[in-house]
């Protein structure tokens, strides 16, 4: 009898051994080969303190640490001293990018249409051309950093069916005389025809409505909107609204609250 304790045992041990190594076997082809550094997805602040920075072409590269990490980013050529705190603007996610100048290939890189600094928008470099892009078919572009593209208005989508709101106003009455909205509070039904998340900590988004075909009106929010909805906000009119690397308003709503739909 105590033989065959002896033996259960002993076989008890060996199994368990035996399942320990194949879990560390295991374990051992799911880690990344020797200096090859695990992929870092953490990075998902658009601000932080720059560590580095070094101009290329025509842009700035910045390593940033954020408060989920160290993440890479590009701007127009800017000087930016280490040390510094910065905010991207237009922030524009791009994976797999290979800065040829640079000779180095980021698994992710946010180029942006430039930064604030302590709180300050810096000069950019003057006189820098266009940076030069790879022109064969699929192979990876920087994209463009022209505030423009943000601030295009939206003259395709149709708004016929959005009518003024009770007690509001349309987007042709706030255009056509803005500064006797100045600084006041509108209500106003649009439909959401491009919406912009997390740019300088706000959400941006242009509305149509019925009164006028050819334009839209800006306005930022805490909220987040659906593309193609209707909805009816409310907020403050500001007029010559100039928030530095290109991005100027003549009409803004700012600090939009969703009312209804």
């Amino acid at each position: 009898m105590k033989n065959m304790i002896v033996i259960i045992t002993l076989l008890f041990l060996v199994i368990g051994c035996s399942t320990e190594a194949k879990k560390g076997q295991e374990s051992q082809k799911e880690m990344p080969p020797a200096g090859m550094p695990a992929e870092d997805t953490s990075a998902t602040s658009y601000s932080g303190i720059v560590l580095s920075s070094q101009d290329a072409s025509n842009y700035t590269y910045l390593e940033i640490k954020g408060k989920d990490g160290v993440f890479w980013a590009a701007i127009p050529q800017t000087k930016i001293p280490a040390g510094a705190s910065v905010e991207l603007i237009a922030p524009n996610v791009m994976k797999n990018f290979e800065a040829k100048v640079l000779g180095k290939k980021f698994e992710t890189i946010i180029f942006a249409g430039g930064v604030t600094v302590n709180g300050n928008h810096p000069e950019k470099v003057s006189g820098a051309a266009p940076a030069k892009t790879d022109a064969r078919p699929g192979a990876p572009q920087e994209p463009s950093l022209d505030a423009s593209a943000h601030m295009k208005a939206d003259t395709a989508t149709d708004a016929s069916e959005v009518k003024k709101a009770e007690g509001g106003v349309t987007i042709a009455e706030i255009l056509a005389n803005p500064a006797s909205f100045r600084d006041k509070k509108v209500l106003l039904r649009g439909k959401v025809v491009k919406f912009l998340p997390e740019i300088m900590k706000k959400n941006w988004l242009h509305l149509k409505d019925a009164s006028i075909k050819d334009k839209d009106i800006t306005a930022t929010s805490a909220e987040r909107f659906t593309v193609g909805e209707v909805v009816l906000i409310e907020g403050v009119v500001k007029t010559n609204q100039d928030l530095g690397y290109g991005y100027k308003y003549d009409v803004l709503i700012e600090e939009a609250n969703l009312k209804g739909k």
